[in-house]
């Protein structure tokens, strides 16, 4: 399964739904564009939502990496237990985690 990206907003957030894999490749690539994209638009919070995320590999965490210091502000929402490991063993730890009860509408 590649990665499907969706993006939603809740007030003056961003929220971007992840599904799937953030590999090194064409699904890594997206992932940049994407915050890029957002970086580039007016300033607001955003919450990377890796809820649905079945892998991240260094690619991956090297995007979010990218978009922490380039949005200076980013919350991550993590449920898979073994992405959350890989982010905590990179010193991501210190970033704003949102619980896995936050709902949107």
């Amino acid at each position: 399964m590649g990665l499907q990206i969706s993006t939603r907003k809740f007030g003056a957030v961003t929220i971007l739904d992840l599904r799937g894999r953030i590999i090194v490749g064409p699904a890594a690539d997206s992932f940049k564009a994407e915050l890029r994209r957002l970086a580039e638009r007016l300033p607001s919070d955003v919450i990377v939502n890796l809820s649905e995320t079945t892998q991240i590999d260094s690619s991956g965490v090297g995007a979010l990496v990218q978009g922490y210091v380039t949005r200076d502000l980013l919350f991550v929402r993590v449920r898979p237990p073994a992405v959350y490991l890989m982010l905590s063993d990179t010193g991501s730890h210190t970033w704003n985690f949102v619980s896995p009860g936050f709902e949107s509408t």
